[in-house]
């Protein structure tokens, strides 16, 4: 891991904010709204969650900077913020375009696979 990304996870765990442990989702979500915005209700559809499952995590994110929250009436909209990781936004793009690499690799293989005899 290059120091810069290092040092700018250093800094986000000493806000006492895990974003980067997959366990607790929250890099899934920032995942799902670093392309789109989407509101907490869309989000808890695509991890077949609540939304009270959801909105604490959305919290934390909000709280670091790393989420924006748009208003449009009655709805909520979230996005995440591209420029507050740093040096981190650049890793975590690769990281995800390599796990969209292997998805890819894997569902040929696997299409290969069915239509041979």
């Amino acid at each position: 891991m290059p120091a810069a990304v290092a040092a700018t996870r250093t800094r986000l765990e000493r806000r006492q904010v895990p974003v980067l442990r997959p366990t607790h989702g929250r890099l899934r979500i920032l995942r799902l709204i670093w392309d789109d915005e989407l509101s907490a209700g869309e989000i808890a559809a695509r991890f077949e969650a609540t939304f009270g499952a959801v909105s604490p995590h959305l919290k934390v994110l909000r709280n670091t900077g790393l989420v924006t929250l748009r208003k449009d009436g009655t709805k909520r909209f979230h996005r995440a913020d591209r420029e507050a990781p740093g040096p981190l936004a650049e890793y975590l793009q690769s990281m995800w375009s390599a796990r969209l690499d292997t998805l890819a690799r894997l569902a040929e293989e696997a299409e290969r696979s069915e239509s041979t005899p």
